[in-house]
């Protein structure tokens, strides 16, 4: 990530993590200025960014996923646990759930615990 869109610009940060969750904030030529899960921005080339949707586990507790998605009328079965900070893969999104997958295993979490979805973003 570098302070500014080009080459000539310094490095700000390099992440080691691939497919960490980023929001693009703005575009520029071919460059992208994005935010990160802690709130820093910067600039990275397009090309370095993937369209596939990753998140982050934002809790200060064990959040589980579920079989199917529940309303609290009908259950569940838990299928996953996943801690803080859990990298996940998010295949869709509807209402107040997504279907997330994590090293093979797949389930469904209130969105309200994943970084990288905005509120009422559905997709499949």
């Amino acid at each position: 990530m570098r302070v500014g869109p080009g080459q000539e610009y310094p490095i700000k940060s390099v992440y080691k993590r691939a497919g960490l969750p980023v929001e693009v904030v703005l575009e520029y030529d071919n460059w992208r200025k994005i935010r990160d899960h802690e709130g820093d921005e910067g600039w990275v080339y397009h090309t370095l960014l993937s369209g596939k949707r990753y998140g982050l586990i934002q809790s200060d507790k064990t959040i589980y996923a579920y079989e199917t998605p529940f309303d609290g009328a009908t259950e569940s079965r838990a299928v996953l646990e996943l801690e803080p900070m859990v990298q996940v893969f998010i295949k869709e999104c509807s209402a107040a759930w997504c279907y997330v997958n994590v090293s093979g295993f797949s389930g469904w979490i209130k969105r309200k615990f994943i970084w990288g979805v905005y509120e009422h973003e559905n997709f499949d």
